[in-house]
């Protein structure tokens, strides 16, 4: 799936250029003719870093490979609201919609974070926390785009104050969300011949080892379970990893503080929770 996004991206040109071309001449009386120039290098500067963000597997090349994606889709939405040909419209759509569906398949985020493993690791993804993912990861992909460009835009458009404004407000920004949807790919349990590594920085203050003789079970979470929930509300199926011995762990209950707790289960929300568990038995961990 991770190649039939790059291929998808690759048609980009082909597919999304003749929409975006024709929404930018619908638009060309309201703009100058260096902010015409500056929106056609930005879009293929665009093209360029998420195809090398594709090509390249590491956790910042997937955090910046689904920023592109999803302002690519935003991008087609917004050209198709000044396009004139029907034709364009749909293949560009269609295109950025099916490039970034298939960015969001479970288990692409396993192979970009799996290039920053070494040795015997192998990482699974953590999903997103339900708020986050709900209220917060499309405002980021969007204020890291229009924060880092807005600005220059609008003052090649002769727009002066407000170029400025967006400019010296808009460059902290795009960082801050950048930062931000970055750390969620820093969110992963990692198998290591020792056992289980539970690394989230979200839950967890420091990264937690779990070892094979530890953990006696590795389940699909019931309902009524009275497990300690380090999901972080994340939507979706979770697993519970049950410990021959309750251990203390400190959980983050603020910014700067944390809590500690004895914990005898625990609840863990893999984007692939069925790949986990084969994972895990071949591994050597009990699985129920």
């Amino acid at each position: 799936m991770c190649w039939l996004t790059l291929l998808l991206w690759i048609t980009q040109p082909f597919a999304l250029g003749p929409l975006i071309a024709d929404a930018l001449q619908g638009v060309s009386g309201e703009l100058s003719n260096a902010a015409l120039n500056a929106g056609s290098v930005a879009t293929w500067v665009l093209w360029l870093v998420v195809l090398v963000s594709l090509a390249v597997r590491l956790p910042v090349s997937l955090t910046v490979a689904r920023i592109g994606l999803g302002n690519a889709f935003l991008l087609s939405v917004w050209a198709a609201t000044f396009a004139s040909q029907t034709l364009s419209v749909v293949l560009g759509i269609a295109v950025s919609v099916s490039a970034c569906a298939t960015a969001l398949v479970p288990g692409v985020a396993d192979c970009y974070i799996n290039g920053a493993s070494y040795g015997e690791e192998k990482r699974f993804m953590l999903r997103a926390p339900g708020p986050v993912l709900l209220f917060f990861v499309v405002p980021a992909c969007m204020i890291v785009v229009f924060g880092a460009t807005g600005g220059l835009l609008l003052l090649l458009n002769q727009v002066w104050f407000w170029g400025v404004l967006a400019t010296l407000g808009g460059l902290p920004s795009a960082v801050l969300a950048f930062n931000a949807l970055y750390r969620l790919t820093d969110r992963f349990i990692v198998f290591v011949p020792n056992g289980l590594v539970l690394h989230d920085r979200n839950v967890l203050r420091e990264p937690v080892l779990l070892s094979k003789r530890d953990v006696v079970g590795l389940a699909p979470a019931e309902v009524d379970t009275n497990a300690t929930d380090l999901t972080a509300s994340a939507l979706g199926l979770a697993l519970e990893v049950k410990l021959r011995a309750p251990i203390k762990l400190s959980l983050v209950s603020g910014r700067n503080s944390t809590e500690e707790h004895q914990i005898k289960s625990l609840l863990i929300s893999p984007s692939c929770p069925a790949d986990v568990m084969q994972t895990a038995k071949q591994r050597g961990i009990t699985v129920a």
